[in-house]
């Protein structure tokens, strides 16, 4: 797997991230970037818990298996229209979760 770079709307966030070591070298990619991109398969989500599935979403419909960290919805029936939408397309969605 190589890790072509991240998508992050919050440019002041996206900024802040960039000053830490692991991210100051990775490339800012737009949504469109990501999504449109056929090379690109496999889109983490690394966001707050209410918006991991509109993300998760948009990136199953342009045929991306997805892989979602943290508690993945507030909702338990929104996650569950999100997998159903995943297990209808073929497409992976697994959860992460590190205990720290």
């Amino acid at each position: 797997m190589d890790l072509v770079g991240a998508f992050e709307p919050d440019a002041a966030e996206w900024e802040r991230q960039r000053a830490r070591a692991p991210f100051s070298d990775l490339r800012h990619l737009a949504a469109r970037d990501v999504l449109e991109d056929p090379t690109i398969e496999v889109v983490f989500i690394e966001t707050r818990p209410h918006d991991n599935l509109r993300w998760a979403r948009e990136a199953l419909v342009h045929d991306k298996h997805v892989h979602i960290d943290k508690a993945p919805a507030p909702s338990l029936n929104d996650l569950r229209g999100v997998l159903g939408l995943a297990a209808d397309r073929g497409r992976h969605l697994p959860i992460g979760y590190q205990f720290r």
